[in-house]
C-alpha cells in the first residue's frame, strides 16, 4: 500500500497580535477613567491635609489653654510661641511641633486668641479653625 500524504500548509494572518487601532482603544479607555478618577483623589487628599491641620491648630489652642492656666496667664497676655508650648503638646521625631501637611506655618501670638495657619482661606477646603 502506497499511499501518498500531501502536505497541507495553513499560513494564519496575524496570529496572536494586536492592531494599532485596538492598542489605541485601550489607551483611549484608560486615559478616561484616570481623567475621572485622578481629580476624586486629588480633592481627598485636600480635605486630609486640611482637616489635619485643623486638628493641629485645635491642639495648639488647647495647649496655649493649659499653658495660661498654669501660668497665671489672661487673655490678651503674649505667648512664646512654640517654646512655650512644646511642654503640652506631643511632639514629632525631630522634637518639634507637627507641622500644617500642607506646607503652611501655624502662628499664635496671645492668649485667648485662635492660632492659624499661614494657607488659611488661600486653599480650597480652608485651614480655618471653625
Amino acid at each position: 500500500m502506497n499511499v501518498k500524504h500531501k502536505r497541507i500548509s495553513c499560513v494564519i494572518k496575524n496570529a496572536g497580535a494586536f492592531t494599532l487601532v485596538e492598542i489605541m482603544m485601550v489607551v483611549l479607555i484608560l486615559s478616561m477613567l484616570l481623567a475621572i478618577v485622578v481629580p476624586y483623589y486629588v480633592k481627598q487628599r485636600a480635605t486630609a491635609q486640611a482637616n489635619a491641620c485643623i486638628n493641629n491648630l485645635f491642639k495648639i489652642d488647647n495647649a496655649a489653654c493649659e499653658f495660661a492656666l498654669e501660668t497665671g496667664k489672661k487673655n490678651g497676655d503674649p505667648i512664646n510661641y512654640p517654646t512655650d508650648l512644646k511642654p503640652y503638646l506631643k511632639l514629632n521625631q525631630g522634637s518639634e511641633i507637627p507641622p500644617c501637611p500642607a506646607g503652611g506655618t501655624y502662628t499664635l501670638n496671645l492668649v485667648g486668641t485662635n492660632p492659624f495657619c499661614s494657607l488659611g482661606s488661600l486653599v480650597n477646603p480652608p485651614h480655618i479653625m471653625p
